[in-house]
């Protein structure tokens, strides 16, 4: 066992950790970061790339996109 591991269960317990107002500040700035990869557009090398997948995946039906666990 590590011996960091009882240690953080036992922060955990005791309510040692980060308060809420830095938990939100730091949620905040998580947010805004990532917000611009969330409102970014998809490049067309990938729609292409899917909707190749989706036409492959038509053609071949619902039984042969499963995989072969038969």
């Amino acid at each position: 066992m590590n011996r960091a591991e009882p240690r953080v269960a036992e922060d955990a317990k005791s309510g040692a950790g980060l308060d809420d107002r830095l938990q939100a500040h730091i949620g905040g700035q998580l947010k805004s970061m990532y917000d611009s990869y969330l409102n970014a557009p998809i490049p067309d090398r990938l729609v292409e790339l899917l909707e190749k997948l989706d036409e492959v995946s038509r053609e071949s039906g619902p039984d042969e996109t499963r995989g072969s666990d038969k």
